[in-house]
């Protein structure tokens, strides 16, 4: 039997006016669910800057959690929140927990976007700094060379990115105690980043502190020292006195002094960045560790030997805990 005209008019009137206020739910949902993200992603991010990397993570967590229930798994912001998971954990110290972040969000990249994309770039790049952070070498090479092809093919070999990778390549090779092949990575690192973005922008730091640790490390240390205070310099008025990245240039300092035999100055500038590392790092981690074997040196060569082997007990029960008990560090620690 055929249905009345009007009573299909009736129904079609309902279906439409159904559909008008789905609209409006998914519209109002959508905007609410956005505003909520990037609330969220705003909080984490001047965490971040600060140096509070360990607070950001749950605000991260929060985000993604968000994301994969409203955008499903294989999603590019599901993508870059768990890139970023990745780098807060390794920051924070805690780099076995990081990698299976960094290992999700490069299998989403690799699918969304292919080898050769420069957001699978970002997800190679901190694979690789994780690695060097492990002493798995082999791997973090690979992987940041696999970044640093990507980076020069899509930006030029000039770019600011490319010099980042550089750096990281370079550190990489002073681990392995390969000096010969880090300093004209660094050099044409800090050439990079002097033209592209001036010779006092905050990421010079890293370039300029890794500059330094590579002519500690063989004994060149009047190389050293404009590196460790130009670093310093710039760090400071970038991020203020207190900043995991101004400890990073004072851990160089004291090394310089200690190989100096300024023992005085050298403790000074290793307790300093102790206390910024223990404030925004909490006790546990690693460069926590690194700053009270650091510190140990100048009391050691001052011959206060039970205030050395305190500081290196500690330091080396910081590491056991954080990085396993076969990590190379830990050797140089108990010798």
């Amino acid at each position: 039997m055929p249905v009345p005209l009007f009573r299909k008019s009736g129904f079609l009137l309902i279906l439409l006016v159904a559909f008008h206020f789905s609209v409006i739910q998914i519209s109002y949902s959508s905007e609410e669910f956005s505003g909520k993200v990037s609330g969220l992603q705003i909080q984490a991010g001047e965490l971040q800057a600060k140096g509070y990397y360990d607070k950001a993570i749950p605000i991260i967590k929060e985000v993604l959690a968000l994301q994969k229930a409203a955008l499903g798994g294989s999603n590019a912001e599901v993508a870059q929140s768990l890139d970023l998971l990745g780098e807060l954990h390794y920051l924070a110290g805690k780099y076995p927990e990081a990698e299976p972040f960094l290992k999700e969000s490069l299998s989403i990249r690799m699918k969304l976007f292919g080898p050769n994309h420069t957001d699978t770039a970002k997800s190679l790049d901190h694979l690789g700094i994780l690695y060097d952070l492990l002493a798995e070498y082999a791997k973090a090479e690979k992987y940041l060379n696999d970044a640093l092809k990507i980076r020069e093919t899509a930006y030029g070999k000039d770019h600011p990115d490319v010099a980042e990778t550089l750096v990281t390549l370079a550190r990489v090779q002073i681990d392995k105690d390969d000096r010969d092949k880090s300093e004209p990575l660094l050099n044409r690192a800090l050439a990079i980043q002097e033209k592209s973005l001036g010779p006092e922008h905050p990421d010079l730091t890293n370039t300029l502190n890794t500059l330094a640790w590579m002519h500690i490390d063989t004994d060149d240390f009047e190389k050293a020292e404009p590196f460790c205070r130009r670093a310093l310099e710039i760090s400071e008025k970038a991020f203020g006195p207190e900043h995991p990245y101004v400890a990073d240039s004072l851990n160089y300092l004291g090394r310089f002094y200690h190989s100096r035999r300024e023992y005085d100055k050298s403790i000074e500038a290793n307790k300093r960045a102790l206390d910024i590392r223990e404030k925004f790092l909490g006790t546990d981690h690693p460069d926590v560790a690194l700053s009270l074997n650091d510190l140990a040196l100048p009391y050691y060569s001052r011959e206060e030997y039970n205030t050395a082997k305190t500081l290196l007990i500690r330091s080396l029960s910081i590491r056991e805990k954080a990085l396993g008990p076969n990590h190379p560090y830990l050797g140089a620690v108990r010798n």
